[in-house]
């Protein structure tokens, strides 16, 4: 039970994440929502396609933070639900 209760815990984290990083760049950059959590998963996996960058000054200096806050928050995520598996 306990394993599944970190999986959910970090499901919620990660989803957390995702949606308030899609929202910042959706108001700040004007991307549609469905791009902006796109180009937050894609962030944060750290697969970098590069479909979507930050033009705007003000995304730019958001964009930083976020992209370093990505890997603390992601890698235990992946940890726990590869370990709950």
């Amino acid at each position: 039970m306990s394993q599944l209760v970190d999986l959910v815990w970090s499901a919620v984290a990660l989803f957390v994440f995702w949606v308030a990083g899609a929202a910042m760049f959706h108001v700040i950059e004007g991307w549609s929502f469905g791009d902006a959590v796109y180009a937050m998963v894609i962030l944060t996996l750290t697969i970098g396609f590069r479909d979507f960058v930050p033009t705007a000054p003000v995304g730019r200096m958001v964009w930083i933070p976020y992209t370093l806050l990505a890997v603390p928050i992601v890698t235990p995520s992946q940890c726990r639900s590869s370990r709950a598996w």
